[in-house]
């Protein structure tokens, strides 16, 4: 599942209506089996880190709890579990 966010409204005349704003989901192809078919990865590093939970004020995610953490070699990467409700 990938879930991509588009901006609807803007002040700004280098950015227009319709044009992507970010990807919230990652793939993570060797733990893909851990989710149920509603759930998805969602990156809170980099960019994302600084918005990414405002996007849980809306109606359309809700947060599991659940996380995994990615160990690498020079540092750990956590990405949260959130899902699409019914």
């Amino acid at each position: 599942m990938a879930i991509a966010l588009f901006v609807e409204e803007t002040t700004d005349n280098n950015v227009f209506p319709g044009s992507l704003f970010s990807k919230l989901s990652i793939n993570l192809v060797d733990y893909s089996s851990d989710l149920k078919s509603d759930e998805f990865y969602v990156k809170t590093w980099g960019t994302q880190k600084n918005w990414y939970k405002q996007i849980l004020k809306s109606e359309f995610i809700e947060d599991t709890g659940k996380q995994i953490v990615m160990d690498f070699s020079a540092y750990s990467l956590i990405a949260e579990i959130w899902r699409i409700p019914q």
